[in-house]
């Protein structure tokens, strides 16, 4: 008994755990179109949610007077149904497989430049004063960090030009590591290559610091951004991406997929995403941000969002894997390290790096379930996906029915 006392009392020294809690969120559901939590005393459960995984038959859910399902198909077959199914899984898209991965495979971190983490106080909210309370950073840090909160910069990193750090490294050192994990068929295996952690993307959002006195746009590089990741047999060498962002100040698009005016209306609260800067294909191991690409106050938005795409296969960059033991070449971590290089002071506000399924999601692609396509009027009924071997194959296709069943769920209706 002696020894089971001492045992707990270690445990409770050494636990940590999140000092603050988390902001709920809102949604518009039920009888009012307002912003409001989720809450107990509104959703009153009368009966247990019973169901099946894949929908299962109407005969088996009439049999077991099941109330709810969770995916595949939900087929009337010859038979009435005796109740209605609710939905109760989240929105997804299909694939060619017919099979619907959706948020929960939006794999991604986002790291926030102006968290002072120094090794001992990781985990902690350390900017009460932030309302993303972000916990996700860099151990090292050069520039200027607001202390006002009422800033409009105060959850960003400021850079300037005239500083001592010019031509140095400003971020490194991310904290914590994800550990992504890259599945083919053979490799633990999946239900599809769409969703197996083998297309990736390093995203920043930055701004200038004067949008309306720095006008300048050419191809001087402020900011060079590489990730060297090491494998589990200790060899570091950099990511290489496949594509870029295009050094041109008028590529550029808008983050918002709705086309149809009078949809876009009836759910003002889809909101576009911002601007993002047009992709090319240009192989490096350097993501390179010129005065070309950070917007002036002239341009539709001061803020930008940058891509750069790399994937993890067997002829580029090799597999993340969690364990070194079936091959040691495989990705045991990355690191992002920002070198800043003046010419411009710039401010940055996130970097992250993100799954193929987490980029259309953070984009806006899958906001609605109609076809989209921005260079397209008419629009096109598929998101192209990467597939195991080849940029050719599966290509995602959007479950209307699925979606919009969400859709009347969240109002407080059941699903046809």
């Amino acid at each position: 008994m002696k020894k089971l006392i001492c045992i707990f009392i270690f445990c409770f020294g050494i636990l940590q755990s999140q000092d603050k809690e988390p902001i709920p969120w809102k949604f518009r559901w039920g009888y009012s179109d307002d912003l409001r939590v989720f809450s107990p005393d509104s959703i009153k459960q009368t009966s247990f949610l019973t169901g099946f995984q894949w929908g299962g038959s109407t005969n088996m859910n009439n049999a077991l007077h099941n109330n709810v399902w969770t995916g595949g198909n939900y087929e009337t077959v010859s038979s009435t149904p005796i109740r209605k199914q609710k939905l109760i899984l989240q929105p997804k898209w299909k694939d060619r497989t017919i099979y619907g991965p959706g948020y929960w495979g939006s794999v991604m971190m986002q790291y926030e430049p102006t968290l002072p983490l120094d090794g001992t106080n990781e985990g902690n909210i350390l900017r009460p004063n932030d309302t993303t309370d972000p916990v996700f950073g860099f151990r090292n840090r050069m520039g200027t960090i607001s202390s006002n909160p009422l800033d409009e910069n105060y959850s960003r990193l400021l850079l300037y030009k005239d500083s001592s750090y010019v031509n140095n490294e400003v971020l490194s050192d991310i904290w914590p590591q994800p550990y992504f994990e890259t599945r083919k068929w053979g490799l633990k295996g999946g239900d599809t290559d769409n969703y197996l952690g083998r297309k990736w993307y390093l995203v920043v959002n930055l701004r200038r610091l004067n949008p309306s006195i720095d006008l300048t746009k050419d191809d001087s590089v402020v900011i060079n951004i590489r990730m060297p990741a090491t494998t589990w047999d200790n060899v570091t060498s950099d990511i290489i991406f496949r594509k870029l962002p295009i050094d041109d100040p008028d590529s550029t698009e808008k983050l918002f997929f709705i086309t149809n005016q009078d949809t876009a209306d009836a759910y003002p609260f889809i909101e576009p995403k911002g601007y993002a800067q047009l992709m090319q294909v240009d192989t490096s191991t350097v993501m390179s941000i010129t005065r070309n690409m950070i917007p002036t106050s002239s341009d539709e938005s001061e803020n930008i969002t940058l891509y750069a795409e790399f994937v993890t296969t067997e002829s580029m960059n090799n597999y993340f894997a969690k364990s070194g033991l079936i091959n040691p070449k495989f990705l045991k971590d990355f690191d992002i390290k920002v070198d800043y290089l003046g010419k411009l002071d710039v401010a940055i506000d996130y970097i992250r790096v993100e799954s193929h399924e987490a980029h259309m999601l953070m984009r806006g692609e899958v906001d609605w379930y109609e076809p989209w396509n921005y260079n397209d009027n008419n629009g096109r009924p598929i998101i192209e996906s990467f597939p195991a071997e080849s940029d050719s194959g599966f290509s995602y296709f959007y479950d209307n029915g699925v979606l919009d069943s969400t859709y009347k769920l969240l109002l407080g209706e059941t699903a046809d």
